[in-house]
């Protein structure tokens, strides 16, 4: 849905990920505002997985740091 460079709000839909057994359609919502500078173009994601980052005004408290 929505692609690196736009800028988004908290709580937007950003991408939506379609379970194949059930075919049930889920929005993934932003969990902050900010630029979108990457995502992930994998056509499958796992439970818990990355699949787009946002730069924002607040730092997230949940990990996600850069990689050492």
């Amino acid at each position: 849905m929505r692609q690196p460079g736009e800028w988004v709000e908290a709580d937007e839909a950003v991408a939506e990920i379609i379970d194949p057994i059930t075919d049930t359609v889920k929005a993934v919502r932003a969990q902050a505002g900010g630029l979108i500078y990457a995502s992930r173009r994998a056509p499958f994601v796992t439970l818990g997985a990355e699949i787009m980052k946002i730069a924002g005004k607040t730092p997230y408290k949940g990990g996600g740091g850069l990689a050492s």
